[in-house]
């Protein structure tokens, strides 16, 4: 028997599973989209976080139907929109877990967006909202993929650190502010840090600037070029 058939004989006893399939298709697509990528929590990721929060919206549904009678009472309430309310909760502890940061560099926020939306597939999808599920999908596709190379044609802030370490001289921040605003960077934040014995002076300089391309080699040779220069470099 094909897994095709299997799943057939399945819905048969069970409708509900028509709505696992669904989930089990929308966030697969998500989640192929990530996988292109090279993310983390890809594929696999996606389907399983959908099909989970589907099933358990569907059971939570079951479970009021089946204890209606009792519903109402001092000692019993129900309602399936809590069990719900605890899937986005939660799933905010695995999309965390996708975000990453190294120093001004975040990554992943994008994929523990897509975690969320899974869940929220799933949560429709089990509540048997099937076509407003894959309306979300059809949206979600068209933001991760069409949209991305919209951006580009835009150009946008970038941020960036220039680090400078120097012999202690009065009007090296000044310098080298200047020159950073011919090149069009603004400075946004600067930290100071002195060694006394060493008599030097280290200069952490966070710029905005709308550049496309990552700070050249021509701000870094002219500050180079300067004075009791020592080192410096971008991150």
């Amino acid at each position: 028997m094909s897994i095709l058939e299997m799943i057939l004989d399945m819905a048969a006893e069970d409708p509900a599973i028509v709505r696992l399939v669904a989930a089990l298709v929308m966030g697969g697509l998500i989640g192929l989209e990530r996988e292109v990528h090279g993310r983390f929590a890809g594929f696999r990721t996606h389907i399983l976080v959908c099909v989970s929060a589907a099933l358990i919206m569907i059971v939570s549904e079951r479970m009021a139907a089946a204890y209606s009678h009792a519903a109402g009472t001092p000692a019993f309430r129900l309602d399936p929109g809590r069990i719900a309310a605890g899937i986005v909760t939660g799933i905010g502890f695995l999309g965390a877990g996708t975000i990453l940061r190294h120093e001004s560099l975040v990554r992943g926020l994008t994929t523990a967006a897509c975690i969320w939306l899974s869940a929220s597939l799933g949560i429709a999808i089990g509540a048997g909202y099937i076509a407003l599920a894959l309306g979300a999908t059809a949206m979600a596709l068209f933001c991760l993929m069409l949209l991305g190379k919209l951006e580009r044609v835009f150009s946008k802030d970038r941020y960036n650190t220039l680090t400078v370490t120097a012999d202690e001289s009065g009007g090296l921040l000044g310098s080298v502010k200047r020159l950073l605003e011919m090149h069009n960077f603004s400075m946004r934040r600067v930290e100071v840090e002195r060694d006394v014995p060493n008599q030097s002076l280290t200069l952490r300089i966070n710029v905005k600037h709308r550049s496309r391309e990552e700070p050249g080699h021509d701000i870094t040779a002219a500050v180079a070029r300067m004075e009791g220069i020592q080192r410096v470099g971008w991150r």
